[in-house]
């Protein structure tokens, strides 16, 4: 028969066993960070600089498979929580569209819960000037840039040197990743040309 005292240490046992395992869980998660620094001889403007940061923030939270540009209607979508709906929202998305030099004619959201899903809205953002997909990627990443409401501490830019620089996990993107997001919105990229709307200029099918 096991006494009261020897239950308590079996316990703590296993409970030292289970913390054990938690932190050897979470050593072995990979993660190695580096900083890069991507030069972008137009980036001599606000808009510029606006476009090119926008663009490093979307590679780096890499959930651009929630929006979608049809430069056909010249409409973009974005699908995300309830908080799409907030007149907030929808204002920070048209003043971040027109900072990049693009006007907007109107921005819609919609609710349309999917399963289990409840909140899911879906904004819509009439952008008549979206006729390629190098714009399309600009509206995109403005988008994301107001949807979120502020900067990523890890892209830091520098107008005077024309310079980007970036903080970022290799196990998430790459640095090629980097240039070619900013080289798909029309500006070079270190020694990757500019990409006016090539054919892999989009992801995902916009």
């Amino acid at each position: 028969m096991i006494s009261l005292n020897s239950r308590s240490v079996l316990k703590m046992g296993f409970a030292c066993c289970a913390l054990l395992l938690v932190c050897c869980v979470c050593s072995c998660r990979k993660k190695d960070v580096r900083v890069v620094r991507i030069r972008v001889p137009e980036m001599s403007n606000d808009r510029v600089a606006t476009i090119v940061r926008n663009a490093l923030e979307l590679e780096l939270r890499r959930d651009d498979q929630n929006f979608g540009a049809n430069i056909k209607t010249g409409v973009a979508t974005h699908t995300g929580r309830a908080v799409l709906a907030s007149q907030p929202v929808q204002d920070r998305i048209k003043a971040g569209i027109q900072k990049v030099g693009l006007a907007v004619e109107g921005v819609t959201a919609k609710h349309q819960p999917n399963g289990n899903w409840r909140d899911r809205h879906v904004v819509s953002v009439r952008v008549p000037d979206m006729k390629d997909k190098r714009s399309a990627n600009i509206v995109i990443a403005a988008i994301a840039r107001a949807v979120k409401g502020k900067d990523n501490k890890n892209v830091v830019i520098d107008r005077d040197a024309r310079i980007a620089s970036v903080t970022y996990d290799s196990f998430k993107t790459s640095f090629k990743n980097l240039e070619h997001i900013v080289a798909n919105s029309g500006f070079q990229a270190n020694e990757v040309p500019a990409n006016l709307g090539g054919k892999d200029a989009l992801r995902h099918g916009w």
